[in-house]
C-alpha cells in the first residue's frame, strides 16, 4: 500500500508523512487492523516523491507498507495432528 502526502512546504510534507508512518506503529492502529485480519508486515522509510520543476508549487512525500491479508473466501485446510513415517 502506498501513501503520498501533499503540502505547499517540503518540511510540512515530511512531517505529515512521518507522523502518519509513526501512527502505523501504534498499538491502536495495529489492533484495529488485526480485527480486520490485516497484519502490517513492513513500513518502509519516508521518501520525497515530488518531481523537481520550477513550476511545481507542491511537495509530495510518502512511504509504502507491505500488508498481509487473510482471504475470507479461501479453502479451509484441516490441520495435521501427527505425521507417521514408514521406513522400508
Amino acid at each position: 500500500m502506498s501513501f503520498t502526502l501533499f503540502s505547499y512546504t517540503k518540511l510540512q510534507a515530511l512531517n505529515l508523512a512521518e507522523n502518519l508512518r509513526k501512527l502505523m506503529y501504534s498499538d491502536t492502529a495495529r489492533e484495529d487492523l488485526r480485527k480486520q485480519e490485516i497484519i502490517i508486515v513492513e513500513v518502509m522509510p519516508t521518501n520525497i516523491r515530488s518531481i523537481q520543476s520550477k513550476d511545481n508549487d507542491k511537495f509530495m512525500v510518502g512511504f509504502d507498507m507491505r500488508l498481509r491479508l487473510r482471504d475470507p473466501y479461501g479453502d479451509d485446510i484441516p490441520e495435521m495432528d501427527s505425521i507417521e513415517f514408514n521406513e522400508t
